[in-house]
């Protein structure tokens, strides 16, 4: 079968009723001869996101001709810039791996069999879609498949963190994982990529990383990551970043008749059709106002519309919204970067009305709906509407937001034929309206655009044609200089010095001192004097990713580093000095329970103790990102130097423990880019305003049916979860005839007495209590009950010689299935992960894991037993002794006699390699270990030169792989230990992570 008749089959099959595009055909083409497109330049709703089909069909012919055809990466990574994007993008494939995994014609069962020859395990679904979002609690379970296909959807922050080293609440053993997973055999593919040009920048960097030529290792290393590629492209309608460097931009070709596809064709009428209308506004402070009656204008005059306003603050979008609330009540939708994943998800069925085709709304009659928001809203929604209303904002924002106009051309068309009005995005205000009406001047005649004479410009009317031009016909230069990265010119438009400016000079010298400059998308030094600088966003500056920086971030063994936040290589050094990252607030029942108790308690011993109590609950079971409302560090800071000691209850978490502070005016001054911040849900009504006033959480539209500020944790620990809560207020004065209390469950006078064992019943078999967390105060009781599932099958026992066995063939397995050709990878990988728990053979672990001579009896085993798993749910402290540091001292002089063959420079690579995967896999040793992790005996003149040996080791094998491949072959034994652990432990992820003191 012909490439294009093998996708053509395949895209029939998998996406019924609907036939490939003409680019689609030409993209696969691309794709199978390794030349993934570096930017992907498409019009609006021409349907990118089948990129996803294109690569999975894509994956399946490398299955089927792996040994003569280009390599394909096993993971799709698609980023979006909105967290409810991730849902929207999921809910496009989930059919796709329905489809994929349940049908049963003869197509789907040739390409799973072509995805499960490169999974190489017969277990589970051959495709793996995943949402990276911080709502589900069992997201990091994809990362245990290595070789399976998946299609990994995130966010900026969530993938982005990952990449490096950093991800947003994971643990040391983790971290490295998740990075080398998503740097290496995976696709990242940055959706609106000009909405996040410093994040595209960052890629930018890490591709430089990933892809330098590893050095002095072994041909079949480089053999084995010639077929794991790292690809990156970024997907973008709208004008932003100057085009890679590398590869080649993939657009409609017209010559081949990709524009006239029926699914394209109305979209290109759109293009030629919207107008644009700006309107002055003298008087900033009425431009809420306003924008609120004109949507309702104009929903009144057409209606059943589709109405979308778009304000650049959320306090105006928030106003918009109440206005409207009052003459449409039930009809508006309020997207702003504030709500929480909880309130955006909740917001989905409203989007209906906007994916609703506008014949189909009209026949229907309809009344209006309104989607008010801020760039929450505006960026990549697959919302069609029939009519616009904004606020002036940069030009980039602009097209942005015109692609929310019939983006299905729909209305267009009918326009065209004479059946209806044309489609319209009317933009309010500007800088005191006279700047406003300049910049329009400036971009019309910088541009030399022709306006149509019978549409008078003083009139403020713009034609569809030149408006879009302004996308279509920015040259390099100008594009090349709408983001600016850290290259920034000497001196600004006025002349004057530039502070934050940086030399060529100056880069040049850095990138002699071996510091990695981004050189991709630096801008022109004559930008700043260019006529569109005034209408463009200012002026983004990445840091550059040096060695330096890699080394510290990729490192585990010390705490994260406050003073080195990611967020500035996700989104750039903004004017506030903290580049303004995001802070979680998050409001939980716990810190209500520790509220009530230093409310009662004047004397500190009570309070201490619930302290201890709530912080042990908050480490083994903390909120999920979708329960965050994220605050700007700076309004944060704000706030909490307005508040006095002891006046608020709060949590602090630093990215490693939780913390009590008293005084919220110090907790300002250490407040970083990984402090979460917990509240109790009883805040005083002046509290909360307080909180409203400075921006901590937005104040909601009339009528909102839940509380902005209740804990929603039930709500958002479902499907999936590894651990769930149960919450009870009750009464308990009130009592039966013989004296026991009686509950009733949120004090709710009609609801029926419930004894206290039916409170105690488990919610299923599934399911163990491991927390209870309650205070009772005045007659009522709070109670917090935390459920964790129970350990898998029956066995909790394993011996220490069975799992080393199962980890070394499971890692054999894994390296066959990656490289069929390489055996001696398979070979080290099933040698190391045979040997990495050696060090658990050591008394002071077994008794603290449970094997004491009470357990042995009660089992009936003799004390020659050696466990490889806890067989107690609550492991001893085995006193600093860690058990890889033990299995590195029993292997460091072991010799690889199956490897003697090979030259003395490829032995000793392979010894290194050998030997840190045994130290780093439970996530230390990069570089090094902890003082504590010492064990006496040996003494330290014995441990300190196996210490330095380690750092050395690991700084070694970093220059030679680099810092994602040395993370990815760690990943492979991590896998494997795991893999050898199912069915002893409740979550082998869990205790990765938190028995790793042990």
């Amino acid at each position: 079968m012909t490439a294009s008749s093998f996708f053509d089959t395949h895209y029939r099959n998998l996406r019924h009723p609907f036939r490939p595009m003409k680019w689609m055909g030409r993209m696969f083409e691309e794709i199978i001869a390794g030349r993934p497109p570096s930017l992907v330049d498409l019009p609006t709703g021409a349907g990118k996101t089948d990129l996803v089909v294109i690569w999975l069909i894509a994956l399946a012919w490398y299955g089927h001709n792996r040994r003569d055809a280009e390599p394909i990466p096993r993971r799709l990574v698609w980023v979006v810039n909105r967290r409810v994007l991730v849902q929207q993008v999921h809910d496009l494939v989930k059919n796709l791996g329905e489809r994929l995994n349940e049908q049963e014609s003869e197509e789907t069962k040739a390409m799973k069999c072509a995805l499960r020859s490169l999974h190489g395990f017969d277990d589970g679904d051959v495709l793996n879609i995943v949402q990276l979002r911080g709502q589900r609690l069992d997201d990091r379970e994809w990362s245990l498949a290595p070789t399976r296909p998946q299609l990994i959807i995130g966010t900026v922050d969530q993938i982005g963190s990952r990449l490096l080293f950093q991800g947003y609440g994971q643990g040391r053993w983790s971290r490295p994982l998740h990075a080398g997973l998503l740097g290496i055999d995976a696709w990242v593919c940055l959706d609106e990529a000009h909405l996040v040009p410093a994040f595209a920048v960052t890629l930018r960097q890490i591709r430089e990383h990933v892809l330098k030529p590893s050095v002095h290792v072994p041909t079949s290393i480089s053999k084995l990551f010639a077929t794991l590629p790292f690809w990156l492209t970024e997907l973008s309608a709208t004008p932003g970043l100057s085009e890679p460097r590398y590869g080649k931009a993939f657009r409609l070709d017209p010559q081949k008749g990709e524009e006239s596809d029926d699914a394209i064709a109305p979209r290109i009428v759109a293009r030629n059709t919207r107008r644009v209308i700006w309107k002055p506004l003298a008087d900033q402070k009425k431009l809420a106002d306003v924008l609120a009656k004109e949507a309702i204008r104009i929903a009144k005059e057409a209606g059943g519309q589709a109405v979308a306003v778009f304000c650049s603050k959320a306090t105006d979008a928030e106003k918009v919204a109440r206005e409207i609330e009052q003459n449409f009540p039930g009809r508006v939708l309020l997207v702003t970067g504030r709500l929480r994943g909880y309130e955006r998800d909740r917001l989905e069925n409203g989007f209906r009305r906007f994916k609703t085709p506008h014949s189909e709304a009209m026949a229907g009659n309809e009344p209006p709906t309104f989607l008010v928001g801020t760039s929450a809203a505006e960026v990549g929604l697959d919302a069609d509407a029939s009519a616009i209303i904004c606020d002036f904002a940069n030009l980039i924002t602009l097209v942005q937001r015109l692609g929310r106009l019939d983006r299905r051309g729909e209305l267009s068309v009918r326009s065209q034929q004479g059946d209806g009005p044309v489609p319209t995005m009317t933009i309010i205000g500007g800088e005191e309206g006279k700047i406003a009406e300049g910049q329009l001047n400036d971009l019309v005649n910088g541009l030399k655009l022709s306006v149509d004479a019978t549409a008078e410009f003083d009139s403020n009317l713009f034609t569809g044609g030149p408006w879009l031009e302004v996308a279509e016909k920015l040259d390099d230069a100008v594009m090349a200089a709408t983001w600016q990265t850290l290259n920034l010119p000497a001196k600004a438009k006025n002349g004057s010095p530039n502070p934050a400016a940086v030399s060529a000079e100056g880069a040049t010298n850095a990138s002699d001192q071996g510091i990695a400059v981004e050189t991709e998308a630096t801008q022109p030094a004559t930008w700043l004097q260019h006529t569109f600088a005034s209408i463009t966003v200012g002026p983004v500056v990445v840091p550059p990713l040096s060695d330096a920086t890699l080394r510290r971030l990729a490192a585990t063994t010390p705490r994260p580093t406050p003073h080195l936040p990611v967020h500035t290589w996700l989104y750039g050094l903004l004017p506030d000095p903290e580049g303004t990252p995001l802070v979680g607030i998050a409001f939980r029942l716990e810190l209500d329970v520790l509220a009530h108790c230093e409310k009662r308690d004047e004397e500190t011993e009570e309070s201490n103790k619930m302290w201890e109590k709530v912080q042990n609950v908050l480490t083994k079971f903390p909120p999920l990102r979708s329960e965050f409302h994220l605050v700007p560090l700076q309004h944060v800071r704000e706030w909490l130097e307005q508040q006095h000691e002891n006046q608020i209850t709060l949590a602090h978490y630093d990215g490693e423990t939780w913390d009590n502070p008293a005084d919220p005016k110090l907790l300002a001054k250490i407040l970083s880019s990984n402090s979460v911040i917990l509240l109790p849900t009883s805040c005083t009504s002046e509290q909360v305003k307080a909180m409203q006033d400075g921006g901590i959480v937005p104040k909601g539209m009339k009528g909102k049916e839940t509380q902005p500020l209740w804990d929603v944790f039930e709500m958002m620990a479902t499907d999936g979860a590894r651990y769930k809560r149960q919450v009870e207020v009750t009464n308990t004065s009130i009592r039966a005839s013989d004296g026991d209390p009686v509950y009733r469950v949120d004090l709710d006078a009609d609801s029926e007495p419930i004894a206290e064992s039916e409170l105690l019943r488990q919610p299923d078999d599934g399911w163990k209590r491991v927390r209870l967390l309650d205070f009772e105060k005045g007659g009522i009781r709070f109670t917090l009950r935390y459920w964790q599932r129970k350990r898998g099958g029956e066995v909790s026992y394993q011996p220490l010689n069975s799992h080393l066995d199962t980890a070394g063939n499971y890692a054999e397995q894994l390296a066959k299935t990656l490289a069929p050709d390489g055996a001696i990878l398979a070979a080290i990988l099933k040698a190391a992960a045979s040997d990495h728990d050696l060090g658990k053979d050591h008394d002071k672990w077994q008794r603290a894991m449970g094997n004491t001579r009470a357990w042995r009896q009660a089992q009936g085993r003799d004390d020659s037993v050696r466990i490889a798993k806890p067989v107690t749910e609550k492991p001893a402290n085995a006193g600093g002794y860690r058990h890889e540091w033990g299995s590195l001292m029993k292997v460091n002089e072991k010799p690889l006699s199956f490897l003697n063959y090979l030259s003395k420079a490829e032995l000793r690579f392979y010894h290194d390699l050998y030997l840190h995967l045994i130290a780093a896999h439970h996530g230390y040793f990069r570089p090094s270990l902890p003082d504590r992790g010492f064990d006496s005996p040996p003494t330290p003149a014995k441990q300190n030169p196996l210490r330095i040996e380690c750092i050395e080791r690991a700084a070694r094998l970093q220059q030679q792989l680099g810092y994602w491949r040395l993370a990815y072959l760690e990943s492979l034994l991590k896998v494997a230990d795991v893999a050898a652990s199912r069915g002893t432990e409740p979550d082998p992820l869990e205790s990765a992570n938190n028995l790793d003191e042990t």
